[in-house]
Order: C-alpha cells, then sequence, then structure tokens
C-alpha cells in the first residue's frame, strides 16, 4: 500500500490554489498518495466551495473515513478535527500529535518542506511561493480550463492593446456590514485609494497608452475612481467572468493586486518574462515587513 498525505483544503480559491501548490510539492517529492479534507468548508465556512477543479486541469482525491485511521482517535471525527484546528484553539494544536503539521504563523519555514516519514495531515494556509515546487511551472500546476465566452471577448479586447494592467480592486466582502467587524479582528481590510493612485503613475510614468483593466465587485466605486482620476479604463464584469477574473489579470502585461490571494494569484500566473507587479505594502491592516517578504516574490514592487 502506498503512503499517503492528507492536506486540509479551506478558504476561497485563492487559498485554496496556495494550499494545493503545497500540496502537489510535498507530495510529488516524498512519492506521496495525495488526498485532500474539506470538512472545513462543508462544515464551517459553506458559502466557500471548492473550485480548483472548475478553473483548472485537476483533479482532487479526498480523504475516506478509513484513510484517518493513521490519526489519533480523537482527529477522526470532522466535527472535532474542524474545530481543533481554528484559530481559537491554536495553542493546542502543536500538542495534537506528531502525525499533524500546523502552519504556526503565516511566514515561510523550510521545516514544513523537510518532513518527517511520521506525518499524515498538513493544516494551513502556507501563502508563500517559496512553499512550491520552483523546478515545476506553475502554469503546470494550474492549467486553466472553462473559460466562458464574455472573459473570452474581454481576452482579445486585451490583445487588442500593447501595454496593459490588471487592477484589483477587492472591496464587497471586505465592507460588508456583516462582515466588517469581524474583518477588522482579522486585519483584513480594504486597500485606500493612495496605494491604487501610486501604482497607476508608476505605469503612467513609464509607458504610454496603457490601458487598465479593473476587476471589483464594487462597479459604483471603480467608476468613480476612474472618472476622478481620468484613467484610460476598461472595467470588467466580474458578475459575468467570475473566477475566470484570475484569468485575465494573468493575461494582461502587467499587474497591481489589492491583499488578496485571488489577485495574487492573477500576477503570479502571469506569463509575461517582463512583467512588472505592484503589491501593497500592507497586507493586513497591520504592516508585518517579515510577512511581505515571504508572500511576495522578490522581483515584484511594494508600494
Amino acid at each position: 500500500m502506498s503512503k499517503k498525505i492528507i492536506f486540509n483544503l479551506k478558504g476561497g480559491i485563492g487559498n485554496q490554489m496556495f494550499q494545493y501548490a503545497f500540496a502537489h510539492n510535498i507530495a510529488s517529492k516524498f512519492k506521496l498518495k495525495l488526498l485532500f479534507d474539506n470538512s472545513y468548508n462543508k462544515l464551517i465556512s459553506q458559502k466557500r466551495k471548492i473550485e480548483l477543479e472548475k478553473l483548472f486541469n485537476i483533479k482532487l482525491t479526498y480523504a475516506s473515513k478509513s484513510d484517518y485511521y493513521d490519526l489519533p482517535f480523537y482527529l477522526r471525527n470532522d466535527v472535532i478535527r474542524v474545530n481543533l484546528f481554528r484559530r481559537r484553539y491554536r495553542y493546542i494544536t502543536p500538542l495534537l500529535s506528531k502525525k499533524i503539521i500546523h502552519e504556526k504563523s503565516m511566514l515561510f519555514s523550510e521545516k514544513y518542506i523537510n518532513i518527517s516519514s511520521d506525518v499524515k495531515y498538513f493544516d494551513g494556509y502556507w501563502q508563500s511561493y517559496k512553499y512550491h515546487d520552483l523546478n515545476i511551472p506553475i502554469n503546470k500546476v494550474f492549467a486553466w480550463k472553462n473559460i466562458n465566452s464574455y472573459s473570452k471577448k474581454v481576452e482579445n479586447k486585451i490583445c487588442d492593446y500593447e501595454n496593459t494592467v490588471s487592477i484589483h480592486i477587492r472591496r464587497g466582502d471586505y465592507i460588508k456590514k456583516k462582515n466588517f467587524l469581524l474583518n477588522i479582528k482579522k486585519n483584513l481590510l480594504p486597500l485606500n485609494t493612495s496605494y491604487y493612485y501610486k501604482s497607476i503613475n508608476y505605469f503612467r510614468e513609464r509607458f504610454e497608452d496603457i490601458k487598465f483593466f479593473f476587476f471589483s465587485e464594487d462597479v459604483k466605486y471603480v467608476s468613480d475612481f476612474v472618472k476622478e482620476f481620468n484613467i484610460n479604463s476598461y472595467i470588467v464584469d466580474s458578475e459575468k467572468s467570475g473566477l475566470n477574473d484570475m484569468y485575465l489579470m494573468s493575461k494582461c502585461r502587467n499587474n497591481i493586486i489589492a491583499n488578496s490571494t485571488f489577485s495574487w494569484w492573477g500576477a503570479y500566473l502571469n506569463k509575461n518574462k517582463d512583467k512588472k507587479v505592484i503589491a501593497p505594502e500592507i497586507w493586513f491592516s497591520s504592516n508585518n515587513d517579515k510577512l511581505i517578504y515571504s508572500l511576495y516574490p522578490p522581483d515584484w514592487l511594494v508600494l
């Protein structure tokens, strides 16, 4: 019987991609059968769907009940396991078992890559490009599929211009009343206008005839912003493009990302060798230099 490893798969599509990229690396490196646990999204975050297979040529295999028999008995139950890995129990999880790897912080750590043969389960977000298998092109790990007709039209529009920049302005779930206090607690807030204005000026000063492609759930905010700063723009209808927004971001020549794993991946999957990526200095509402340089590739410009 081949050895196996289980990875906890949770959060939105951007988080899922970080988790999958690291899982793919570990499974390939140690020749392990790769299984996933999607209990968190099913039990806690029910609005979040596992959508990797929808967007990419990926086939996920989920752990069955018998696959959890390698774990301590109290982790074989979905409800108990999901709740033990929640933030409120972060001081307990390191004591659980040597078979469990629970990410202690958002910073990259070499120790997670060099695991022992005893490890059976990984829980974390793994938000660093350093966790990926850098010997395999990331676009082979995440090969696109199911690009809808509207997105293909926008892609053609992008191809009409020599100098294009994607801009992601994330506001919707960050500013909704029911999420706002929770986001403050998590240090997740929308970026201010000055970040975007400085980023736009960076490209305006270096290139002529730039077309900025805006991606946002808040179309009114973006429309007002574009008018105020007289920006040569195209506002993508994200209700029509959906997850394909990430694909379209990757097709622009350059990228301005939000404090969002979604646009992080849009920029990271951009194949343009000469691309310029601008990323926010503040990912959470409080600054953390170590986190920023763990999260961003060294050639990205931080403003």
